[in-house]
C-alpha cells in the first residue's frame, strides 16, 4: 500500500516537474509557478532548472522523544478501553 502511494506522489511530482519546465520558457518567474502548482518557489526553481527529472525515495522513520513511553500509553490505553466496555464501577482495573 505504502508503495503505492509513493509511486502515485512520484507520478505526480514528476507531471509537476515537466509542467514547469513548459511553462519557464513561456516567461513565468518562479513565485508564479509556485502559485499555479501549489509548492514553494524553490522547489520551483529545483524543478525549473533540473535537466533530469526527480527522484524520490522514502526515508527511515527517525525516533520520537514519546517512544520510550509507547508502552505505558498502550497499557493506559488498554486499561480505558476495559473501562468503557465494562461500564460499571466493579471494574478492577478502576476500583
Amino acid at each position: 500500500m505504502l508503495d503505492s502511494i509513493s509511486r502515485l506522489k512520484g507520478a505526480e511530482k514528476e507531471s509537476k516537474w515537466m509542467e514547469i519546465l513548459n511553462d519557464r520558457p513561456k516567461g513565468m518567474n518562479y513565485t508564479e509557478l509556485s502559485k499555479k502548482y501549489h509548492i514553494d518557489p524553490q522547489t520551483a526553481k529545483k524543478y525549473a532548472e533540473s535537466a533530469q527529472r526527480p527522484e524520490y525515495t522514502l526515508t527511515e522513520t527517525t525516533p520520537t522523544k514519546l517512544d520510550e513511553y509507547k508502552q505505558q500509553v498502550d497499557l493506559w490505553l488498554e486499561e480505558m478501553q476495559c473501562c468503557f466496555m465494562v461500564r460499571t464501577t466493579m471494574c478492577p482495573v478502576c476500583s
